[in-house]
């Protein structure tokens, strides 16, 4: 009886020692499958390489390639000044540190007491085959924030082996943040201005609702790190500003509650 009893034990830890196998090998192929292939349908652009490794000065040449807009043109110039070793006009700074893999370009206007803070960086991944590379503009007046027509922030997905660019979404990679007003509906129904929340409609005038709107929904601001793996983003409303930190994993950013 004793034997039998054993065997059955044995057995049932066999099978959860199978069972737990299979999650672990499930999880895995999940993680290693977190990334888009790099199909004939998707948008990829190849990257020119002075060494056998991509560096941030690499992915910076790569970029304003084929940069558009005055955004892109200010770069331009900040960038060829810096390769050829020439001083920035004024309130013009470049940052490169290639070991960190992270660059910064400044532009600050006093007269306007503007400062635009473009920023890049890249994060080699833990499958070995990846790397996650970012962008990141932002500009301020009177040292609050500022939408501008090039601000935000992109990432792009780069494959070691055939040194190619993707662009990837933020939810893919678990960088994309919640503003805490995606299930509320507003605007005006033709009658009043109005905001909906959990079934229950508060109707509003239009100088009420404006403000309503300015405090509840905030511009979100992200701030590359030049050393480490974490990511700050602000939350700006007129009221306040909130802070929170993207770490990254090797595979993707995990984002703590708030």
């Amino acid at each position: 009886m004793l034997l039998v009893f054993l065997k059955s034990a044995v057995m049932k830890t066999k099978v959860i020692s199978s069972l737990f196998a299979a999650i672990v090998l499930g999880l895995n192929c999940s993680f290693a499958q977190v990334y888009p292939s790099f199909d004939d349908d998707s948008y990829v652009e190849s990257v020119k390489l002075k060494g056998q490794k991509p560096t941030i000065v690499d992915f910076v040449n790569n970029y304003l390639s084929d940069a558009e807009g005055d955004l892109g043109a200010h770069l331009s110039d900040m960038w060829d000044n810096y390769k050829a070793g020439k001083p920035q006009e004024k309130g013009m700074k470049v940052t490169v540190d290639v070991r960190n893999g992270y660059a910064r370009f400044e532009e600050s206007y006093s007269e306007a007491n503007e400062l635009s803070v473009t920023e890049m960086c890249y994060w080699n991944c833990s499958d070995g085959k990846h790397k996650i590379l970012a962008f990141s503009n932002s500009l301020f007046a009177d040292g609050k924030f500022v939408e501008g027509q090039y601000t935000g922030t992109v990432f792009w997905l780069y494959e070691n082996s055939t040194r190619r660019l993707m662009q990837i979404g933020a939810s893919e990679i678990g960088a994309e943040v919640e503003s805490g007003v995606e299930h509320i509906t507003s605007g005006y129904d033709g009658k009043n201005w109005y905001y909906e929340k959990g079934g229950k409609k508060t109707v509003l005038t239009q100088e009420e609702y404006d403000t309503w709107y300015a405090d509840t929904h905030p511009v979100i601001i992200y701030h590359l790190p030049q050393v480490g793996k974490e990511i700050k983003v602000e939350f700006w409303t007129p009221k306040r500003v909130k802070i929170k930190v993207l770490t990254w994993d090797g595979l993707k950013f995990h984002i703590p509650n708030y």
